[in-house]
């Protein structure tokens, strides 16, 4: 196999496969934790008494079943906040994936703005320039270079092996 040594056609790709391998994780988590949601009425039937409950000193809100049905709502609300979280990085993923797909097509009619809609400006890393408009004004540049880079036709075996890889472990490079 090829390597590619083009460090910004690399971290573009790599920049994908850390949301699908975010994506991924999250979906697992979700799942995880709507299991641990359906078994929460075991939970409910197991007779558990809480510290206090026996010598009539508990305080209020401290019985089992109230610390349940808080733990309950709180996995809800966590369920949620990680299905919206799932929606955006589908979103960025779906934004890197389509014009490496347009180039897979070669169509060559592809324009920079392909690579601008789905190019975050802080994915140059704006943590090591002062200006964030220096930043973007480096990535608009950057990416004006990297739709030129991935239009090689070397490109075109590790772009497929980005965009149906769904781990880590099954990307290429």
């Amino acid at each position: 196999m090829m390597r590619y040594t083009d460090p910004l056609a690399i971290e573009y790709l790599n920049k994908l496969r850390r949301l699908k391998t975010a994506a991924q994780k999250t979906v697992d988590n979700i799942a995880r934790w709507e299991v641990n949601l359906a078994n929460k009425d075991k939970e409910l039937a197991a007779p558990i008494a809480c510290y206090g409950e026996k010598t009539g000193q508990a305080k209020p809100g401290s019985s089992v079943v109230e610390r349940l049905a808080l733990r309950e709502e709180m996995l809800r609300e966590k369920i949620n906040r990680a299905k919206v979280a799932l929606y955006n990085l589908r979103q960025d993923i779906y934004k890197l994936e389509m014009p490496l797909e347009y180039l897979l097509l070669e169509e060559r009619d592809i324009t920079t703005e392909h690579f601008l809609e789905g190019y975050n400006w802080s994915f140059i890393g704006t943590s090591r320039h002062r200006s964030r408009q220096w930043a973007y004004n480096k990535g608009v540049q950057g990416v004006k270079n990297l739709a030129g880079i991935l239009r090689r036709p070397e490109f075109a075996e590790l772009i497929r092996s980005y965009l149906t890889a769904d781990s880590v472990s099954d990307c290429a490079g």
